[in-house]
C-alpha cells in the first residue's frame, strides 16, 4: 500500500472557472500514472459524476464520487470553508445528493451548509477536513485552537471512523504553518490523517490559463498582485511524486488507498423511468399529441396577434 497513491481531490471543468480540466483528461492521466482509483471532488456540484462513472468503468479504474463543500460552521458568511465529502456506499450518495438539494433549494443558507445538516445526513459519507481552506484550517491560521479543537471532536462524533484530517503540500506559507497542528490534533483525537493534492490542471504549462479562468471567475485582472491565485503546484502528480512528496507521512499516503477501499459506489447507465399517466399507451399518446397541437395553436395565435400590432 505504501507504493500506491490514489487522488482524492481532483476537479474537472465542471468546477466553472476554476478548472481547466476535461474527465476524459483526467481518465487518460490515471491509465499513464497507472493509477488504479480516483475521486472527483468539484466544487459545489456533481454535474461530471455520471460522465466520470461511465469512463471510469469502462477503463477499468475505479470512480469514487465526491463534492468540495462550501460550508457555514460558524455563521460567518465573510470567511466560507470547504470541506471535501466522499460517497462511500448507495446511502451516501442518497444523503449527498440530499445536502445538495439543500444548498440549491434554501436561499437562507447562502450556498453553505452547517454542522447540524451535516449531522443529519451523514451516513454512507467520508469527510476530509479541507486542508487550509477547511473550517479546521481556518481556525489554526487565526490561532483560535480551542475552537480548532471543539470542532474536530464534532466532527469527529458526526463520521466516527469515516474522517480523515487532510494535509497537503502546495508549497504554500499557510500549509507550513497549520502542518504541525494538524499532525498535533490527529494524534490527539486519533484521527487519520490523509495526504491530497487539489488538482486543477494537468501539467504546469497550463497554470496561467487556469489563473486566467480565476480572474473572469472573481471579475480581476491577472496583472493585479492583490488577486486570489492559484498555486503551480495545482497539477496532477504521478504516484510516486506524491510518495516522494510525503515520505516522511507513509500513513498519509496509505490512507488515500484505505480510503479508497471503503468507496464502493458508482452511477450506471439505465433506461430512463417516466412517469406513467394513463392504463394504456394509446391513450398516453393521443393525450401528448393533443396537447402538443393545442400548444402550437396557441402559439400561432399568439404570433398572429403579435403581427398584426405590429403592421
Amino acid at each position: 500500500m505504501r507504493n500506491l497513491f490514489i487522488h482524492l481531490r481532483q476537479q474537472s471543468s465542471y468546477s466553472l472557472l476554476e478548472s481547466s480540466f476535461r474527465i476524459n483528461e483526467i481518465i487518460e492521466l490515471c491509465k499513464t500514472n497507472k493509477m488504479p482509483a480516483i475521486a472527483l471532488t468539484d466544487t459545489q456540484n456533481m454535474f461530471g459524476s455520471f460522465e466520470f462513472s461511465l469512463l471510469c468503468k469502462k477503463n477499468g479504474i475505479q470512480p469514487i464520487l465526491g463534492l468540495n463543500l462550501v460550508t457555514n460552521f460558524f455563521n460567518d458568511n465573510k470567511n466560507e470553508s470547504k470541506i471535501l465529502l466522499l460517497v462511500k456506499n448507495e446511502t451516501g450518495y442518497k444523503n449527498l445528493i440530499k445536502i445538495m438539494m439543500q444548498v440549491y433549494s434554501d436561499d437562507e443558507k447562502k450556498n453553505k451548509i452547517t454542522l447540524d445538516d451535516l449531522k443529519k445526513h451523514s451516513s454512507g459519507l467520508i469527510c476530509l477536513t479541507g486542508g487550509i481552506e477547511g473550517p479546521l484550517g481556518k481556525l489554526i491560521l487565526k490561532n483560535e485552537m480551542k475552537l480548532a479543537e471543539g470542532l474536530t471532536k464534532d466532527l469527529k462524533l458526526i463520521f466516527n471512523e469515516n474522517l480523515f484530517i487532510e494535509i497537503s503540500r502546495h508549497r504554500l506559507e499557510e500549509e507550513n504553518r497549520t502542518e504541525n497542528y494538524f499532525l498535533s490534533i490527529a494524534r490527539k483525537y486519533n484521527v487519520p490523517i490523509v495526504a491530497t493534492n487539489n488538482n486543477l490542471f494537468s501539467n504546469q504549462a497550463e497554470h496561467e490559463a487556469t489563473e486566467a479562468l480565476l480572474c473572469i471567475k472573481n471579475i480581476d485582472k491577472l496583472s493585479n498582485d492583490e488577486r486570489k491565485k492559484i498555486p503551480i503546484e495545482s497539477y496532477f502528480k504521478s504516484g510516486k511524486n506524491m510518495i516522494e512528496l510525503f515520505s516522511d507521512l507513509p500513513e498519509a499516503v496509505s490512507n488515500t488507498v484505505r480510503i479508497a477501499k471503503k468507496c464502493f459506489f458508482f452511477l450506471e447507465e439505465s433506461v430512463p423511468k417516466l412517469p406513467k399517466l394513463f392504463d394504456s399507451k394509446e391513450k398516453e399518446n393521443d393525450e401528448l399529441s393533443k396537447l402538443s397541437f393545442s400548444g402550437l395553436y396557441k402559439k400561432l395565435n399568439t404570433t398572429s396577434d403579435t403581427i398584426k400590432k405590429d403592421y
